[in-house]
């Protein structure tokens, strides 16, 4: 008997049912598809309507392992044979590209087939039920990938624990609190204590106790203002003795600007402040006046006793203070313009029998005389930033020699004042040879080009790893470890020349009784001349700075590793001085923009790539962080200067301020976020058309059910009659889980329109009541009406709101539950609240119940319907009138909701 194919009607009610349908006749020739299908395989009808199933949807050659072709067919040759439906697991079967011939979409679908019968009983056609199931299977792809990431974090923190135990300083994670989440061996070593001693407050019981209160305080300040704490104090070791340390607290913020951590790293710098105090002591013991001058504002940085008396002031009027501040009157003579002549040039000042002008309180001038010297000093990077300013007062010898010059007849009485001053020179003499062998640094003199040893104190001996009986070797005798070594021929040029020679960090390699080693030093080589410019001996000073160097290189060595690991984290990375707003950029952060890594890139520049209709508001955020500081979080859209390729980027900065420089700067790192746009944007683009889509065949449902529901009035079929209003119950469902998505987008694009008027929202609760109380028989509402309360709003909306509460609350409670409304209204707002009986919500849950798709999961929950798209969209309708919706919840007992509006 021949095939005789469906009817027209039959096949155009299939093309347009709300599923996605795959007609077949028994010979598995394609008769027809829906609309639906067709839109998920991205085909039409008249391409694949009379071929063979398998000719229209072959498999994928590029997945040769792929069984989705021979599992279909056996699906529909067991419907032939069996004559009932045959359900599958879910399938990987790809669909032709018909826009991209020879390519495949990917597809994973959850199948089934079903026969249809003739009257005879024969089967008169197949229809096969595919739901798209790839957005479901590549999320739960990339979950499973999410926790392999997670594993990774695990192992970094790991990494993190072990660097710490290896870098040389102290380093400690607190809680905000204060309490200790982590210490390293170094902490746990110094102290002797463990970590279970140290982690309740054991940190502070460590500080010196006349710095805990002040501690404390900046602290308190640094966490409010979101900056690092440096500062130097003093800690007890093991021994029970305070050692200095410099103390660096970092806060750590989540993404809501919430301190979560406190990152401290701790550096003994005992050492420095007794060396420091070492020197302090050794140039109050010279004869001459000392002051060491730092940056073109001339701020005193040290200075000794003899010349704060020549000053006339003391440490705390001068110490960290301009030099024009403390000496005004001195504003028109020539020391200043010297002193930045030096630190701009270089050049050495040498000045004999300057006159200086003092005024005196009482109005009158005071005359002295100097000999002084300006020597620049640098800092550790070579960078020239101060001035080493020796002086003589010598205001008696040049009064003295006026005093010659006018009364020759005083001759004799001159002569004594010169036998006098003599003596008083070679006492100051013995005073020197004192200070040299006393001084708390290297210290030696060298005679003659021999470069002959004559003097050395015990400092020297130490740093070259001798003893006293090297006095009288010459130098290359004492250390033959030197040859090779620039040092000989240094001081060579020292001597011929009569030019100081000075160097930082300049490396030495010495023989001690361990064997050589190679350190680092900060020296002076300086000649002296007694007479004639004739250099008889040269004076040695030598500072050991190993310690700082190795320290500088781990330090720098520690941001390489930082440098390296935000590159293979693919993230650009920025920092801007505050004052100067010069911009430092990465090269991936160039790249991101559409720069070469080789251009010079300005502000302006990257402003430039950004989209028109976005560029005002980063301007005004990154405007904002530059005035009032704290967390710059912000995404944009741009477009690459050379590439011309458009990209989603999301920056994250802050500010910073150095204890050192007194300077802040806005650093962070940029991101490319583009995938995750074009995400949200499909994501948001298909539940609109979908929806779109959904509401015509659903709204002719709904009036063929009230339609067929008028007609059943006058029977007698209960059964008829309670299907058809279950049926309009589920249609109404449908239609406004649709609306629901169709809210999503139009919140998303941004079309929703707030209709405000003024209404009875009591009445308004009463109304919603009265709607859906036909479906709550299994619970008791109970409204607590206080009278009207009048509101400006949206009715429709604000109806949708409490609508939404109360489903979730007679789904989320057991059958007999109350449900109880309140209606309240305050000086500024109302507060509307439903509060239920139910299971509750686990308080993790609790903060993410208002985030888009989310439900909680529990055995409870697991068989309630539902998107997670109800709460939120209430979220977004009341946030759009400006108003607050929050919830609180116990566990068995129930959960409340509540929202507000403004009045």
């Amino acid at each position: 008997m021949p095939y005789s194919p469906p009817s027209p009607e039959t096949l155009k009610a299939l093309e347009t049912a709300p599923n996605m349908y795959l007609v077949l006749s028994p010979g598995l020739y394609i008769l027809t598809a829906s609309d639906m299908y067709l839109e998920a395989t991205n085909n039409k009808r008249e391409l694949i309507v009379g071929k063979h199933i398998f000719e229209a949807f072959p498999a994928n050659p590029d997945l040769p392992d792929a069984d989705g072709v021979q599992n279909i067919n056996f699906s529909l040759q067991e419907v032939l044979r069996t004559r009932k439906p045959h359900f599958m697991e879910i399938q990987r079967y790809d669909v032709p590209d018909i826009l991209n011939p020879g390519q495949f979409i990917t597809r994973f679908w959850d199948p089934s087939h079903s026969p249809v019968f003739t009257e005879d009983g024969e089967i008169h056609y197949i229809i096969q039920m595919a739901v798209n199931v790839t957005d479901k299977i590549l999320a739960q792809e990339a979950l499973l990938r999410q926790m392999e990431d997670n594993k990774r974090l695990e192992i970094s923190e790991k990494h993190f624990r072990n660097l710490a135990d290896i870098v040389p300083a102290k380093i400690s994670n607190a809680l905000p609190d204060g309490q200790l989440t982590f210490l390293n061996d170094k902490w746990l070593d110094y102290t002797g204590m463990s970590f279970e001693d140290m982690r309740d407050f054991g940190y502070h019981q460590m500080m010196h106790p006349e710095e805990v209160p002040s501690f404390q305080i900046q602290l308190a300040e640094a966490a409010a203002k979101g900056v690092a704490l440096e500062s130097e104090m003093r800690f007890r070791d093991k021994y029970g003795v305070y050692r200095w340390h410099l103390n660096v607290a970092s806060p750590v913020f989540n993404d809501n600007g919430e301190l979560i951590m406190w990152v401290g790293s701790t550096t003994d710098i005992q050492r420095m402040k007794e060396e420091d105090r070492q020197v302090q002591q050794m140039i109050n013991m010279l004869p001459a006046s000392v002051v060491v001058i730092r940056t073109n504002d001339l701020v005193v940085e040290m200075i000794n006793q003899s010349n704060l008396d020549y000053w006339n002031k003391t440490a705390e009027e001068v110490i960290g203070r301009r030099f024009l501040d403390i000496l005004p009157d001195l504003a028109d003579q020539p020391f200043a313009g010297q002193l930045r002549h030096v630190i701009a040039t270089g050049e050495i000042i040498d000045v004999k029998e300057s006159p200086v002008l003092f005024e005196n309180e009482d109005g009158t001038i005071r005359e002295t005389f100097v000999d002084y010297t300006y020597q620049p000093l640098t800092d550790l990077n070579g960078i020239r930033n101060g001035v080493l300013v020796m002086s003589f007062e010598i205001t008696d010898r040049v009064m003295s020699r006026r005093l010659l010059e006018r009364y020759a007849h005083e001759l004799q009485s001159l002569n004594e004042l010169l036998v006098n001053s003599n003596r008083d020179l070679a006492v100051s003499e013995q005073r020197f040879k004192y200070l040299i062998h006393e001084a708390p640094v290297a210290i030696g003199i060298l005679t003659g080009r021999d470069l002959v040893i004559t003097s050395a104190n015990g400092k020297i001996l130490e740093v070259w790893g001798k003893h006293d009986g090297i006095i009288g070797l010459s130098l290359i005798e004492a250390l033959p470890e030197l040859q090779g070594q620039p040092f000989l021929q240094i001081l060579d040029d020292v001597y011929t020349t009569g030019q100081a020679f000075h160097a930082t960090e300049i490396p030495a390699k010495l023989e001690y009784k361990d064997g050589l080693k190679e350190l680092f030093f900060n020296v002076v080589y300086q000649p002296i001349q007694p007479e004639f410019g004739v250099t008889t001996d040269i004076l040695v000073v030598a500072v050991d700075v190993t310690e700082q160097v190795n320290a500088r290189r781990r330090i720098e060595q520690a941001e390489s590793m930082l440098r390296l690991a935000l590159e293979a984290a693919n993230v650009g990375t920025w920092s801007m001085d505050v004052e100067t707003r010069e911009l430092n950029v990465s090269s991936r952060l160039k790249e991101l923009f559409g720069f070469r890594g080789d251009e010079t890139v300005t502000m302006d520049a990257c402003v430039n790539q950004i989209a028109p209709e976005h560029r005002d508001r980063v301007i005004a955020a990154n405007e904002d962080v530059l005035d009032n500081g704290g967390l710059y979080d912000i995404s944009y859209p741009v477009q690459g200067f050379h590439d011309k390729k458009s990209r989603w980027l999301r920056a994250r900065g802050n500010m910073s301020h150095s204890a050192q420089t007194n300077r802040a700067s806005f650093t962070g790192v940029i991101m490319d976020i583009s995938d995750v746009k074009q995400e949200e944007t499909r994501k948001n683009d298909f539940f609109g058309m979908v929806s779109h889509e959904l509401k015509t065949p659903l709204t002719s449902v709904k009036a063929l059910l009230q339609l067929a529901r008028m007609k059943l009035n006058n029977t007698d079929d209960q059964f008829l009659v309670g299907a058809m209003d279950k049926a309009n119950v589920q249609v109404n469902r449908m239609t406004a889980m649709i609306n629901g998505f169709l809210d999503i987008s139009r919140f998303e694009s941004g079309k929703i329109h707030i209709d405000k008027q003024y209404f009875d929202c009591s009445a308004l609760i009463q109304e919603v009541i009265n709607e859906v109380t036909f479906m709550l028989g299994s619970h008791v509402i109970a409204f607590e009406n206080n009278g009207p309360v009048i509101v400006s709003a949206d009715r429709e909306k604000i109806m949708s709101v409490i609508s939404n509460l109360i489903s979730n609350a007679r789904k989320y409670s057991p059958q007999g539950k109350y449900i109880t409304i309140t209606c309240t209204r305050g000086h500024q707002e109302i507060v509307v609240s439903v509060k239920d009986e139910g299971m509750g919500i686990k308080p993790g849950d609790l903060e993410k119940i208002f985030d888009r798709y989310y439900r909680s999961e529990s055995s409870h929950t697991r068989n309630i319907a539902g998107f997670g798209i109800g709460l939120y969209l209430s979220s977004e309708i009341i946030h759009r009138h400006e108003g607050r919706i929050w919830a609180t919840s116990e566990a068995g007992v129930g959960s409340a909701f509540y929202f507000s509006l403004p009045l």
